[in-house]
């Protein structure tokens, strides 16, 4: 009896360690499989002003030079983490279209800038929706959007509603530009080259004093009524009444020796506007300007 016993205890515990065994193996090989899904989004043009002077309308293909997107999620502590990005030249096929692959079911927060501008700015940095620059710290003209996309097996294409991000200052140059003159220095106050997307307003604690610099091409010299541009990220959407804004232009020529300058102050700015200054630059008196202060520029919005 005392050996039956044993034997019995012994097939047990064989049997225990065996079902064990084969229960911790079943374990360890099964994997949660992530759902994905390839996403979509795209940009509208219909409405797009892309000549502020005759009113033309064009595709937005037309228009953006680059169009960046980013998703982001978002942390505990508020800040954002960048799951994905992508990055888009008007010379890529099907340019408005934008595919992001293996994309987790979750909620993101999208970013999406689109330069209109062909002569500087590139691509946007999106690292943090919170401070987004161009390169060489230039700001072009910016259509943006934040939006929310929910990722489930169920989404499709996600329409871009793209806006206006940026305020733009136009000095229309009445006369003729100078033979000596090589480059014009725009010097800005109270504005900003950083970008915060969840606000659609400058980054905040980055507004500065800054300058741009463009180049007077020598095609342009001898013409007539030409215009330059400078565009600025406001800390408030309205700048039209009260502005602290000043900006001053200076022409320069090729030894780098100043031509001429213009002091402009309390400059009204609002973001989607255009203000131009009408009169003569080069004229070696003050010369008053006129002012008017146009929206006129439009929005992208829907899907091509």
């Amino acid at each position: 009896m005392k050996n039956s016993s044993w034997v019995s205890a012994i097939s047990i515990a064989f049997l225990t360690v065996s079902c064990s065994s084969t229960m911790t193996e079943e374990f360890d090989t099964i994997e949660v499989e992530t759902q994905k899904k390839d996403l979509t989004f795209s940009v509208q043009s219909e409405d797009f002003q892309i000549d502020q002077s005759s009113l033309t309308r064009a595709a937005a293909s037309d228009v953006l030079k680059t169009l960046d997107l980013a998703l982001y999620t978002i942390n505990s502590d508020g800040t954002y983490s960048k799951y994905a990005e992508v990055q888009s030249s008007s010379s890529d096929d099907n340019f408005g279209v934008i595919s992001v692959p293996d994309v987790a079911y979750g909620t993101y927060k999208v970013v999406a800038m689109g330069n209109a501008t062909s002569s500087y700015g590139g691509h946007a940095t999106l690292s943090d929706p919170l401070s987004i620059t161009y390169e060489e710290e230039k700001v072009p003209m910016v259509y943006y959007t934040f939006q929310e996309v929910t990722v489930s097996s169920t989404t499709g294409t996600v329409a871009l509603e793209l806006k206006p991000a940026v305020a733009s200052f136009k000095m229309y140059m009445q006369g003729t530009i100078p033979e000596n003159v090589s480059k014009l220095r725009f010097d800005v106050t109270q504005c900003s080259n950083s970008f915060d997307a969840t606000t659609g307003l400058a980054s905040a604690g980055k507004i500065k004093d800054y300058a741009l610099s463009l180049d007077f091409t020598s095609s342009m010299v001898g013409k007539k009524n030409m215009n330059a541009r400078l565009n600025v990220f406001l800390p408030v959407e309205d700048y039209s009444t009260n502005s602290p804004v000043t900006i001053k232009a200076t022409a320069f020529d090729s030894n780098g020796e100043e031509v001429v300058s213009y002091d402009f102050a309390s400059v009204p700015l609002r973001i989607g506007y255009v203000t131009t200054y009408t009169g003569n630059f080069f004229q070696n008196d003050e010369q008053d300007y006129s002012i008017t202060v146009d929206n006129n520029w439009g929005n992208l919005t829907g899907t091509y």
